[in-house]
């Protein structure tokens, strides 16, 4: 499958990566992958009862060590299924930001980077979210220190854009937006 675009928002556990993903969906007519959801999908179907954060990270660390192509083309086909231009938010490898790159026509790549303590405040305050049901800062630190989150700090460099996360959701979309009004 090729892509006309893709627009990808990558960052670390709890940066805002889907808040953005989210508004950016309801204002454009694009289709939108998550890797997250995806995952619950895999879940459901192979009746992995487990949605603790810890089991889907390691569920999708078996995807990416089965095939990152395989994995991206799933993920596609889930919930971005005939778009030719695409949202996708919680690229965590840089195997997948390879293969998102070699089907894509134009590729806008953006780091979202937010401070550890903006992150921690994030996670505690969000809604309910069945992947993170005990909230804490405890199981906060156990979900960054995962193996499958250690290579998101190395995709930033790999992005063409980095906004520097605020503490306001607005002023983050606008900064997004100004991206990507210069770019396209």
């Amino acid at each position: 499958m090729q892509l006309h675009k893709a627009i990808l928002i990558i960052g670390q556990i709890s940066s805002g990566k889907s808040t953005l993903a989210n508004r950016l969906f309801n204002e454009l007519n694009m289709g939108k992958a998550s890797f997250g959801g995806y995952l619950l999908h895999y879940c459901d179907q192979m009746g992995i009862a487990d949605r603790s954060r810890e089991n889907l990270q390691a569920v999708g660390q078996q995807l990416i060590d089965a095939g990152p192509a395989s994995f991206l083309q799933a993920v596609i086909g889930f919930s971005a299924k005939g778009c030719k231009e695409v949202i996708f938010e919680g690229v965590r490898h840089l195997s997948i930001l390879d293969e998102i790159q070699q089907i894509s026509g134009d590729l806008i790549s953006v780091y979202l980077d937010a401070t550890f303590d903006q992150r921690l405040k994030r996670y505690l305050l969000r809604p309910d979210k069945a992947i993170d049901m005990d909230r804490s800062e405890a199981e906060f630190n156990k979900a960054i220190s995962h193996p499958v989150e250690q290579e998101v700090p190395s995709l930033r460099s790999k992005c063409a854009f980095v906004i520097t996360s605020s503490d306001d959701p607005e002023m983050d979309y606008a900064a997004l937006k100004a991206i990507l009004s210069q770019v396209s």
